[in-house]
């Protein structure tokens, strides 16, 4: 068993593997239609700015896809730390990706089926944190964890050719590019508990919802 502090190096490193893996998906994803037939691509993209290298020579991946196995609680949700009981969006995503990367999409499949089954009815975006139960809890919807589930879901159908998330992944760019789209271009960080748009804007937010990156269902 690693200790925290080995736990915490080893998280740097296979994100960067992630992220590269994500960036192979995204240019099959952005080639086409996955298998053609299918709308043009909505304009919004989530591109993450992947740092340089691979994984670490010695890293036990095996390991730390154990930890993220065993973090996935009945609700579908990971715990983000331990001894908690929160189940940050951002790291949910994140999550999908890992179990896509390393040959588990079934359990991917149970994290993305969470946001499905909660953007029922009129879409008003992710709150940033759930409880490992599920319930709503926060008022608070930044634009960030929101971009990075549509980054899980291009992941997704681009390794599985499994298109069932699209539809969410365009709901979720519609709302980033309708409520939170400045008329600078820029967007702003998210939305205040009545709905309307906060008033600052993130860079890193802007600088990945710029380009097409959802593929239409059909």
């Amino acid at each position: 068993m690693k200790s925290a502090p080995e736990r915490r190096l080893l998280v740097p490193a296979i994100f960067v593997a992630v992220l590269l893996l994500f960036l192979a998906g995204f240019f099959l994803l952005s080639r086409g239609n996955l298998r053609g037939g299918g709308k043009p691509p909505i304009t919004a993209a989530v591109v993450p700015k992947a740092p340089g290298g691979n994984v670490e020579p010695g890293v036990d991946t095996g390991a730390l896809l154990d930890w993220f196995l065993a973090r996935q609680k009945a609700s579908r949700l990971l715990s983000s730390d331990e001894g908690t009981v929160n189940a940050y969006t951002y790291d949910q995503a994140l999550a999908a990706i890992v179990f896509t990367a390393f040959g588990h999409p079934d359990r991917a499949r149970r994290v993305l089926d969470f946001f499905l089954e909660k953007a029922g009815g009129r879409f008003h975006g992710f709150t940033d944190y759930y409880p490992v139960t599920g319930e709503d809890v926060t008022d608070a919807r930044a634009a960030g964890p929101n971009a990075w589930i549509i980054l899980a879901i291009n992941f997704y159908t681009a390794r599985t050719g499994d298109r069932r998330y699209l539809p969410l992944g365009r709901t979720i760019a519609d709302w980033i590019l309708k409520v939170l789209k400045t008329r600078e271009g820029a967007v702003a960080g998210g939305t205040d508990p009545w709905g309307g748009p906060m008033s600052w804007v993130a860079t890193n937010t802007t600088s990945t919802v710029s380009r097409p990156s959802v593929t239409s269902p059909s």
